[in-house]
């Protein structure tokens, strides 16, 4: 969907991250039964030593927010006018 392209943009440029792709998960609850955009958004992986690393770091915390707020941001003024 529109919504996720745009929040997976944002999170990969806001946490200079690789691009691992989109997912399609039409099983879960959580996207299948909201009646608006939704989208899960994983900034890491607890599996991952280094990913682990930066996700126990406020600061990565802080910047994964934000761009997660960005993503939103962006679809909200390009797709919601």
């Amino acid at each position: 969907t529109v919504f996720a392209k745009t929040i997976q943009k944002a999170m990969v440029n806001g946490l200079k991250a690789k691009d691992m792709g989109l997912m399609n998960k039409p099983k879960y609850i959580v996207t299948r039964e909201t009646h608006m955009p939704s989208a899960l958004a994983e900034l890491g992986f607890m599996t991952n030593d280094y990913e682990r690393s930066l996700l126990v770091q406020d600061y990565y915390r802080q910047q994964g927010a934000q761009a997660l707020f960005n993503g939103i941001k962006s679809y909200v003024d390009t797709q919601l006018k």
